[in-house]
């Protein structure tokens, strides 16, 4: 498969009452044409930071480093504004979570989505209108012609997530950022949305960088994932190896956490303790808090991600303990 994507060593710091904070911190990894990849973690872990900061999406506060962030092999680390613009929408195309707020609740959906193809090609009026009618339907939408001239605020979760899928896929790009798509939506609707999601991934061939909480989605979603702790990768590899054989206690504790409708009568089991502050974080690896198997070495020295298994990445110097315990 073609490389479209390569972070190596990117680190995000906000400057917050005259302290900075690190956010995101060793952040490496590839991303290939028409592949999922999943960043999957709890709130604050630095999963959606990390991908916005590809489009310059951070707020003014926010400084990024890294060896270099390359894009079809150039490198778009510290791009100003008008050149991130071109990149933006046109190749790189992004979904948030809550796609109401993404929309403007003055104009048609209809008409949202053909101030796409204004601004990002070189269409006559009438040829955008009838590719703004054609994109609606490829998304499942119905009765096209007078849903254009709806508002955002008559349409279903569902559908509006469908009219933000169109949006992104405009231009056909190369990357789609899918920052919790399917979060709001109810479980019905969250896999139709995850299939047509699948369906244009596999037709158009754009990657797709999906970030969830949720791990059943990410295993239905993706091919790779990447589990994320306070600001650091601490496992990464294929999404059947990871979910299935994980090496981490962390990734083993998320997974431990899941309810199970055969275990109803037992309590449901919790991590311990909880996340540490990011500007409190520890010196050693990021999860020794919370670690049952941790030792003086974890509290004091940053385990690097270092390969177990081909393209099986995990962040612990015991490894083979975590991967020991109690299954699932």
């Amino acid at each position: 498969m073609k490389k479209i994507l390569e972070v190596k060593n990117m680190s995000i710091d906000f400057i917050h009452k005259k302290t900075k904070i690190n956010a995101v911190s060793k952040l490496s990894y590839e991303l290939y044409e028409n592949e999922v990849l999943g960043i999957v973690g709890e709130s604050g872990c630095g999963k959606s930071i990390s991908v916005m900061s590809l489009l310059g999406l951070l707020s003014s506060g926010a400084s990024v480093e890294a060896d270099h962030i390359q894009f079809k092999g150039r490198d778009i680390n510290g791009l100003d504004v008008k050149a991130l613009s071109k990149i933006r929408g046109q190749e790189i195309a992004i979904i948030f979570q809550e796609p109401m707020t993404s929309l403007n609740p003055l104009m048609t959906v209809g008409k949202q989505i053909l101030e796409m193809y204004e601004l990002h090609t070189d269409l006559s009026l009438k040829e955008a209108l009838n590719e703004t009618l054609e994109m609606m339907e490829k998304v499942g939408l119905k009765n096209v012609s007078s849903l254009y001239h709806a508002y955002p605020h008559e349409l279903s979760g569902g559908m509006i997530q469908r009219i933000m899928i169109a949006m992104a896929m405009v231009c056909q790009p190369s990357i789609l950022i899918a920052d919790e798509p399917t979060t709001a939506l109810d479980v019905t609707i969250q896999a139709q949305i995850l299939n047509l999601m699948r369906a244009l991934n596999q037709k158009s061939h754009t990657a797709i960088l999906f970030i969830s909480h949720d791990l059943g989605v990410i295993k239905e979603m993706c091919d790779r994932v990447m589990v994320m702790y306070l600001g650091y990768v601490v496992e990464s590899g294929d999404v059947m190896a990871v979910l299935n054989a994980p090496y981490h206690p962390y990734t083993k504790g998320l997974l431990k956490s899941i309810p199970n409708p055969q275990k109803r009568h037992e309590r449901l089991y919790s991590i311990p303790g909880r996340v540490p502050n990011m500007s409190d974080r520890p010196v050693g690896c990021p999860f020794c808090e919370r670690c049952e198997k941790a030792t003086e070495k974890c509290s004091a020295q940053l385990p690097e991600l270092r390969e177990l298994d081909k393209g099986h990445h995990v962040r612990c110097f015991y490894p083979e303990m975590a991967s020991e315990m109690e299954s699932l």
